[in-house]
């Protein structure tokens, strides 16, 4: 108020402007007088009053619960839906929850908040790996990570972890993968989400022809879906499930699931690609072949169509390298009926070796073509095309 309003309120309550709170009081605190105030009261006074202020929050629960709820489901459908038209679903959920972060809400909201922008920075990190567009994936990698960090969700700065390793493995910058895993293995030691860290490890030590501590990586994958822990640091435990390869919950790989999970089909799929890498053969199409059997019998919220096709696509090779011609074709022509906006663009670059050992081989010129025309109509193609015309 002005100095009149001022001088009518002091007045009024028969007191000074500096006990109304209108000005500030310079006197030396040995100098003031003894105020007539109960400093008990007056602290809870003003506790209770900063308590009603903090309790007021512009969004409620239900908001929380519905932004949760649609990332769980987009996540799921990654798994059986083509990656562009979800990447755009999933850019628009992540702005709905950057504009919740900006309003007035409890810390813990916004950890949640932070959670969920975390989650579908990851998964549309996964789907730009997806469509080709690694550097974009790397940025949106590294932003899971750091969100994840700010929410103190261990479980999901492990996944970004190796996310960011997917990508390096895919840019041949293998030293960085190698990393990558390790330390997300220091956020996420146990269960299924371990067991992924471990596999991607293997993968590029392989790759580095490091075999003895890529062999050491598989079988320490195995151990971390089995081993028993205390659970996810930071996060509930859940207890413990039957099943094959069952071993310790976490929230987000066996809550949440979808793309996030890393179930039994996968970790042989894996397994079977580093195995390829180690000149392996025999170990890789037989681990090949039971990711396959195990993709047969899933349903479809679990069956990965972009897993179990590259699977194929491995196996492919492995049989073309093991002289099994025969057995290459059986395991291709599933593959090449795949729709385009399917054919994610790892797919494309394993089946491109294929197509070199097919063209080799006496009579293999029409299957090489084949795969040659599939390549040409992959999903890399198909988003660039959905792009506006000058940012292609």
């Amino acid at each position: 108020p002005d100095r009149d309003y001022t001088d009518l309120l002091c007045r009024l309550f028969e007191t000074g402007p500096v006990q109304l709170g209108f000005a500030r009081d310079y006197t030396p605190l040995d100098g003031r007088p003894l105020l007539a105030v109960d400093p008990v009261a007056a602290v809870a006074r003003e506790t209770s009053e900063h308590a009603e202020r903090a309790e007021a929050s512009e969004i409620g629960a239900a908001t929380l619960e519905r932004l949760r709820t649609e990332m769980v489901w987009v996540c799921r459908r990654y798994v059986f839906d083509a990656p562009l038209p979800l990447f755009v679903e999933m850019r628009r959920l992540q702005e709905r929850a950057r504009q919740a972060l900006d309003r007035r809400i409890h810390p813990t909201q916004a950890i949640e908040l932070y959670f969920l922008i975390g989650a579908l920075s990851g998964l549309m990190a996964n789907a730009s790996m997806d469509m080709g567009r690694r550097a974009p994936a790397d940025q949106l990698a590294r932003a899971a990570f750091t969100y994840a960090g700010i929410a103190g969700h261990r479980s999901l700065m492990g996944w970004a972890r190796g996310m960011q390793a997917s990508v390096a493995l895919w840019d041949r910058r293998y030293g960085d993968a190698v990393e990558y895993a390790e330390d997300g293995v220091r956020h996420l030691p146990y269960g299924s989400g371990a067991a992924r860290l471990h596999m991607l490890r293997a993968r590029a030590l392989a790759v580095l022809a490091r075999e003895e501590e890529a062999v050491e990586a598989l079988r320490a994958a195995d151990e971390a879906r089995h081993r028993a822990g205390p659970g996810t640091p930071g996060e509930p435990h859940s207890g413990q499930y039957s099943g094959p390869h069952s071993g310790p919950r976490d929230e987000l790989h066996d809550g949440v699931g979808g793309e996030f999970a890393f179930r039994p089909a996968k970790h042989h799929y894996y397994a079977s690609v580093a195995r390829l890498h180690l000149g392996h053969i025999s170990e890789a199409i037989e681990e090949g072949r039971r990711a396959l059997e195990l993709y047969a019998t899933e349903d479809e919220q679990h069956r990965s169509y972009g897993c179990e096709a590259m699977t194929r696509a491995h196996l492919v090779v492995a049989h073309l390298v093991d002289g099994d011609e025969q057995s290459a074709r059986e395991v291709l022509e599933p593959l090449l009926a795949l729709p385009p906006d399917r054919r994610i663009g790892h797919l494309t670059t394993t089946l491109g070796v294929g197509r070199e050992l097919f063209a080799a081989r006496p009579g293999g010129d029409r299957l090489a073509r084949q795969i040659e025309g599939f390549c040409s109509v992959g999903l890399a193609h198909t988003a660039a095309r959905a792009l506006p015309e000058g940012s292609r």
